[in-house]
């Protein structure tokens, strides 16, 4: 099977064609055995596949290679554990493959910590199982695999926080997947995100245009390990319940001010990252052309009809507001059931993903805030949000999170309140 640094220069099903070697090509195209423009400060292939390039130093690196201690396979049995701790370490600037990103010169420029920072066994299977597995579970949108399997990854080799927190997830991945030691991977996935999280908050102190990717690229994994963790994967450990109820933690009160957050981390460095590998993240596609009121169905008079529940209040034009974007949100899914599944190239992410997380991003602070004080009728919308998250079901970190929003609603408000609540309960078969 062909890898994929070989499908990206073998196009069209081509033979590759031979070259005379450069000794002054970058790291990728030696690594790649394949011939460098020798162009600065990036060469034609490096900007073709959207990868640093980086150039050697005269001073020639020893090669540095595995020893044969470290090479040892991890065995494995259908009733174990799908990765076995192990006491050998390696340290990132070990492995040829990425010597590339490693020489010492680099290392000053780049990412100084990852001098320092080592990895065992143990995290590099942690890394072949985000490779081969938790990237794919991501999106499943082809437009953005690449970034999930190799982009994320690349920043990663860069900055040490990031890899940790892509360990993380693989991590918690794998105790979804394999529950007899959910136990293990769970504390494998608490070890990475601690470690990450001190790095993000150093780097976080010297923001800049050199680590803008990665600090928005983590700030996405956190999301994602705070909604699996707090989810049913997370049910019933000590250290996720803490002093939080259960409902509380399903209805916001740590993810939805983790996900509007976001905003600020990105703010500073936007236009880098919405220039860079990244960007894809952040394309919204047609959301600005969108009018619910211009395309309504039958749905649709299910959203509209709660309005009853607010009419002549003093937070009226909150919820009307809320309500609005709610529908919006409703119809930007909707319009890809026609698409067979299939996303414009040019926009890049996920439609299951944009819907429902658009919500939370432009939802009115003070409808939030009404959330949080537990007011019927922001609950009886937040039902109506459970109902769209609820097609999410089917992605790992996000099982169960629709149907149990609207259960910890239905509960909170009673039976007055059934019938307002009536489709986001049918929707997501209480």
């Amino acid at each position: 099977m062909a890898t994929l640094d070989e499908a990206l220069d073998n196009e069209g099903g081509k033979r590759r064609r031979s070259h005379k070697k450069s000794r002054r090509g970058c790291g990728d195209c030696r690594r790649r055995r394949v011939k460098c423009s020798e162009e600065n400060p990036r060469c034609q292939a490096c900007v073709r596949r959207g990868v640093q390039c980086q150039y050697p130093t005269k001073a020639q690196c020893p090669s540095v290679g595995l020893s044969p201690s470290s090479t040892r396979s991890v065995e494995t049995s259908p009733g174990s554990s799908l990765i076995q701790h192990a006491s050998e370490e390696i340290s990132i600037s070990n492995i040829p493959e990425f010597q590339f990103i490693t020489n010492p010169a680099l290392l000053e420029f780049r990412s100084p910590d990852l001098r320092s920072t080592r990895f065992g066994i143990h995290d590099m299977a942690l890394l072949h199982h985000w490779t081969v597995s938790t990237s794919l579970a991501m999106y499943q949108n082809s437009n953005t695999l690449m970034c999930w399997q190799t982009v994320v990854p690349q920043l990663a080799f860069s900055h040490a926080f990031v890899m940790h927190a892509m360990l993380s997830l693989a991590a918690l991945h794998l105790a979804y997947l394999n529950r007899p030691d959910k136990t293990t991977h769970m504390a494998d996935a608490a070890h990475h995100h601690t470690k990450g999280l001190h790095g993000f908050h150093e780097a976080l102190g010297s923001m800049n245009s050199g680590n803008g990717d990665a600090l928005f690229i983590w700030s996405v994994l956190n999301l994602i390990y705070v909604f699996s963790i707090s989810g049913r994967l997370g049910d019933k450990l000590e250290s996720v319940s803490g002093h939080i109820s259960r409902k509380d933690r399903i209805l916001g009160i740590e993810w939805i001010p983790m996900m509007r957050g976001i905003d600020a981390v990105l703010q500073p460095t936007y236009k880098d990252v919405k220039s860079g590998p990244l960007s894809r993240f952040l394309c919204l596609g047609n959301w600005d052309q969108l009018d619910p009121d211009k395309s309504p169905d039958a749905d649709d008079e299910h959203f509209c009809r709660i309005r009853s529940t607010w009419e002549r209040g003093v937070d009226a034009q909150t919820y009307d507001e809320t309500l609005q974007l709610l529908r919006k949100c409703r119809l930007f899914i909707r319009q890809f059931e026609k698409l067979d599944g299939e996303v414009p190239t040019e926009w890049g992410f996920n439609s299951t993903w944009a819907g429902p997380f658009t919500f939370v991003h432009y939802a009115p602070q003070e409808y939030l805030t009404l959330l949080q004080q537990r007011q019927p009728p922001a609950l009886v919308l937040f039902a109506f949000f459970g109902a769209l998250i609820h097609a999410m079901d089917d992605c790992w970190f996000m099982d169960g999170w629709g149907r149990d929003i609207v259960e910890a609603i239905d509960d909170l408000l009673g039976s007055y309140w059934k019938p307002w609540i009536s489709w986001p309960v049918r929707v997501v078969g209480l």
